[in-house]
């Protein structure tokens, strides 16, 4: 990242003398977690559980608090998942990743507590599949997707804060508000041309709050809303099937004209056994609400418990 805002700032093309280091310490923590999970759609929590192994990896690179913010991407978080052992699931379930473009920090009557307001840019992408058709849900006859949408890029405005509630014990917030420029959703109706998902614009918000005991334990909710308008949609007069391949690819359409919304709220425990190893557990509810403007509405409410442990770098 140092090489990356020197570039972008000039500092790259300059030739200058320097006393002593050159560069400070950034901190970089980096968490690979292994876990069991368990998915149900919420209307039917005791059938149809899908069980997998499921590994994420985390990034966190730098410290909000402790630099300036203004150098591009001096804060960043990212975070993959994937499931390996499953009959149903997709092998990517989700990527998480948020930059700090600029940020500025803000003093506080209270002096153990810090804030910083900044200009954020961000990626998530979120998938689920669950199994073959049922003839219960959309009319994708590939299978039943509960979820799948992606803000592939979105910049918006949000704010960081951490205080002291004790000696020991410590307060974190983080709150985000979106607006996606690129987007994609899941449609449960256009799939021609290997492709079954919408394009389109939208906006999404976050909001992250949470403990932290005695620097071991960690309770946290976290809460997520991403909203996608597909705005140029096809003619529902047009038979799909009808026309050549060159038609679909060049066709002028976004997907199924309508909206989709994902709506995803997380309660997470984390015990910190000793310096590299800690164990997790998450209880999780996502919520997708698809609107179409020819075709039925379609909604998906899922379950997902994950416990495991990770071993931090």
């Amino acid at each position: 990242m140092n090489g990356l805002n020197r570039i972008l700032n000039g500092d790259a093309w300059k030739k200058r003398n320097f006393k002593g280091r050159s560069f400070e310490d950034i901190p970089v923590l980096f968490v690979l977690r292994s876990s069991y999970k368990a998915l149900s759609e919420s209307s039917d929590i005791f059938k149809g559980i899908s069980n997998s192994m499921y590994i994420d990896a985390s990034l966190i690179y730098g410290d909000p608090f402790s630099c300036d913010g203004q150098s591009p991407y001096s804060y960043f978080s990212f975070k993959a998942g994937a499931n390996l052992i499953s009959d149903k699931q997709p092998l990517l379930s989700n990527v998480n990743a948020i930059g700090l473009i600029f940020g500025k920090e803000i003093e506080l009557k209270k002096e153990s507590g810090k804030m910083i307001l900044g200009i954020f840019q961000h990626f998530d992408y979120y998938d689920s599949y669950g199994g073959e058709y049922k003839g219960s849900g959309g009319v994708n006859k590939e299978g039943i997707h509960y979820y799948r949408i992606s803000e592939a890029a979105a910049f918006g405005g949000g704010m960081l804060y951490q205080s002291k509630v004790s000696e020991n014990n410590a307060f974190f917030m983080a709150v985000h508000v979106n607006a996606i420029l690129l987007g994609g959703s899941l449609t449960d109706y256009y799939n021609d041309i290997d492709r079954d998902y919408n394009l389109g614009s939208g906006y999404s918000n976050k909001l992250k709050a949470g403990m932290l005991f005695k620097s071991k334990m960690e309770l946290a909710l976290n809460f997520e809303n991403y909203h996608i308008f597909t705005w140029k949609g096809y003619d529902p007069d047009i038979d799909l099937s009808q026309l050549s391949y060159e038609d679909q690819l060049y066709l002028n359409a976004q997907g199924d004209k309508g909206n989709a919304r994902l709506s995803l709220l997380t309660l997470s425990f984390n015990y910190k056994i000793n310096k590299h190893l800690d164990l997790y557990t998450d209880l999780s509810y996502y919520y997708r609400k698809s609107k179409y403007v020819y075709h039925d509405n379609i909604s998906y409410s899922v379950g997902e418990a994950k416990i495991g442990l990770g071993y931090l770098f």
